[in-house]
């Protein structure tokens, strides 16, 4: 429903100035809607480009208006530079993310944000080939994501981090003896998501529905073997259980 309402918000922006009302008010209307339109377009359409243009115009009003809180406007940067991350756009994921640890409010759900840029940064540091950064600030969220109170969202973003601590070690030392440590952060991972536990030789025990993160990461697992030259471990514990 909220992208079947993106042309008519379209429309409104393009016929805002015609509105009989002061110029601030018009200011704080536009970055309202293209904020609200920029963040349906990454987390509906999953159009990048048309996100990224729409919160960028937000970004920009905000320097005049400050309408939007500290943390309001730090997730509108922290968008940025997860939108940035998925265009390749390293330079301006440092950017974007740093900018949005600046605004840090002791809100709620500040321990996550601060974790969630980490993680950015670390991801565009990857992205740019410097594995000793990308390790360093990855390393950082994982320990700022021990302070998130919610248990749920704590053991999800520890997941997240560890999966792709695993990966880029794998990746970089593809069958070296530190491709092991890997294998170490993606078992982390399973552990924090309760998908250690192999499934498929239990499968009449399995009452509820898994989570797919548990199907994914275990393939990630299975190839980091594969490439290790471990292919028993990699077909009887891993890939075998993704299958199922």
């Amino acid at each position: 429903h909220l992208i079947k309402m993106l042309p008519h918000l379209d429309c409104f922006m393009k016929n805002i100035e015609v509105l009989p009302i002061n110029d601030i008010k018009k200011k704080n209307y536009k970055q309202d809607i293209v904020s609200f339109i920029g963040h349906s377009h990454f987390f509906g359409t999953r159009n990048l480009l048309a996100g990224k243009n729409y919160l960028e115009q937000a970004d920009l009003l905000q320097q005049t208006t400050q309408r939007f809180s500290n943390v309001k406007y730090a997730r509108l940067l922290s968008s940025l530079a997860e939108i940035n991350l998925a265009l390749e756009n390293s330079d301006e994921v440092l950017a974007y993310a740093q900018r949005s640890l600046k605004l840090r409010e002791n809100d709620a759900h500040s321990h996550a944000r601060d974790a969630k840029n980490l993680r950015l940064i670390g991801f565009a540091y990857a992205q740019k080939n410097d594995f000793n950064k990308a390790i360093q600030m990855l390393q950082e969220a994982l320990y700022k994501s021990k302070s998130v109170q919610d248990p749920i969202l704590k053991r999800n973003i520890e997941a997240k981090i560890n999966i792709y601590i695993g990966r880029l070690y794998s990746g970089t030392y593809v069958n070296g003896p530190m491709a092991k440590e890997g294998v170490h952060y993606m078992l982390q991972a399973l552990k924090s998501i309760e998908g250690d536990a192999i499934f498929y030789q239990q499968s009449q025990q399995v009452k509820k529905v898994l989570s797919c993160s548990i199907a994914r990461d275990k393939v990630h697992i299975g190839r980091t073997y594969c490439r290790l030259g471990q292919y028993k471990e990699a077909n009887d514990f891993y890939l075998k259980d993704a299958q199922f």
